[in-house]
C-alpha cells in the first residue's frame, strides 16, 4: 500500500484553460464549480485528504496563485511557479524542488474523478500509473501489458477502453531525469516525460481508477453539470 506519511501530492493547476473559454470570469479552470458548487480543485483535494494524503502542493502560475489560495483547505498550499509559462513539465520540475518526501503523487487539477482513485494507490517497482475510462473520451490513450505501460499519447483517435487519468506515483529520484533535460520538454505534455521514463526501462504498475472526466473543453464541463443535476 501507499505510505502516505512519506508521500507528497502535487496537483498541476498552471493551465490557462483557453480551450474551455471564459465561463466563470477570471477564475482559473481548476476553480470551475462542480458538485454542490464545489470547485474541481477543492473536490480533488478532499479526495486526497480522505485517502490520508496530507501534504499537498498546488502548482500554479504566479498570476493565479493569489486567486487559488483562498480555495485551498488546511494541508494544501499553492506554489507559484515562474516556469508555468514554459509548459507543465518545466513547472513540475520547479515545484518538485520544494518536496522532501521520497514518493510523489502527480495529479492534474482539471480531472473530475467519479470515485476517488487515491485510496486504491499502491507502490510497486518504481512507479504506478492510474488508468480509467474517460466519460468524454478526450484524454490520451494508454496501452498496458501486465506491469508495463507501453505507450501514452494525446491522440483521441486511438481507440482504447482505458485512458490515463492524469495520476502518476513515482520516486523522487526520477526528478533529475526531468530537470537535466528540461529544454526538450518546453511546451510538451506531461506524458511525453512519462513515456521517456518507460522507454528508458522504468518498471511501472497500473491500477484502475474508474470513470473520470478530463475537463478540457466546454462540452466536458457541460457534461459534468448535466450528470450532477438531480
Amino acid at each position: 500500500m501507499l505510505a502516505v506519511q512519506d508521500t507528497t501530492a502535487v496537483i498541476m493547476a498552471g493551465g490557462k484553460g483557453a480551450r474551455i473559454g471564459a465561463m466563470e470570469g477570471d477564475l482559473p479552470k481548476c476553480l470551475l464549480p462542480v458538485a454542490g458548487e464545489q470547485p474541481l480543485l477543492t473536490r480533488q483535494i478532499d479526495q486526497m485528504q480522505i485517502a490520508g494524503i496530507t501534504d499537498i502542493l498546488v502548482c500554479c502560475s504566479v498570476a493565479n496563485a493569489d486567486i487559488i489560495r483562498p480555495f485551498l483547505k488546511k494541508g494544501a498550499r499553492a506554489v507559484a511557479c515562474e516556469n508555468c509559462k514554459l509548459g507543465p513539465l518545466p513547472a513540475l520540475a520547479e515545484v518538485l524542488t520544494c518536496v522532501s518526501t521520497s514518493l510523489l503523487l502527480l495529479s492534474l487539477a482539471d480531472i473530475y474523478f467519479m470515485e476517488s482513485p487515491f485510496a486504491k494507490l499502491h507502490h510497486h517497482h518504481e512507479a504506478c500509473l492510474v488508468t480509467g475510462t474517460d466519460r468524454q473520451g478526450s484524454t490520451g490513450g494508454v496501452t498496458c501489458n501486465e506491469e508495463l505501460v507501453l505507450s501514452i499519447s494525446y491522440h483521441p483517435e486511438v481507440n482504447q477502453i482505458r485512458h490515463w487519468t492524469g495520476v502518476f506515483l513515482f520516486h523522487k529520484d526520477r526528478i533529475p531525469a526531468l530537470s537535466h533535460n528540461l529544454d526538450t520538454y518546453h511546451d510538451a505534455p506531461i506524458e511525453d516525460w512519462i513515456q521517456d521514463l518507460v522507454d528508458g526501462g522504468m518498471r511501472c504498475t497500473w491500477i484502475d481508477g474508474g470513470a473520470f472526466v478530463n475537463v478540457n473543453r466546454m462540452a466536458d464541463y457541460q457534461y459534468l453539470l448535466d450528470v450532477e443535476r438531480p
